[in-house]
């Protein structure tokens, strides 16, 4: 009897354990929301999320250009967005966007994982 106690307990205290690390990694893996500004050349190939409104649109072979502005403006591309992507980037709208920052040609850029409609 002590023994299916101690078995029980035991279980009990590793799933407690388990989904506080899964809860911990979930934090610190998620993208760092940022205001853009802040993105520099110390951002580059780190995850980041941003909220702006979009100043600029282009379409072309599969890639979403647009250019963000909250006061300052930085670069969007998306590759090969969805026809619900495309729909939500329009000028003058506010969007979220999650992505990788990273350095093309010596200017900052986010390259788009995630576009959303915001507000």
């Amino acid at each position: 009897m002590l023994n299916r106690e101690l078995a029980a307990r035991t279980a009990l205290a590793i799933s407690i354990a388990g989904i506080a690390l899964l809860f911990i990694a979930t934090a610190l893996d998620s993208p760092k929301e940022i205001i853009l500004g802040e993105i520099s050349q110390e951002l580059v190939g780190k995850q980041v999320r941003t909220k702006a409104l979009v100043q600029w649109t282009s379409l072309s072979s599969g890639i979403l250009l647009f250019g963000l502005y909250d006061g300052n403006t930085v670069k969007v591309v998306k590759f090969n967005p969805s026809p619900e992507e495309k729909a939500i980037v329009s000028k003058g709208l506010f969007v979220s966007v999650s992505g990788v920052v990273q350095d093309y040609k010596g200017e900052i850029e986010i390259v788009a994982e995630r576009i959303e409609k915001y507000g």
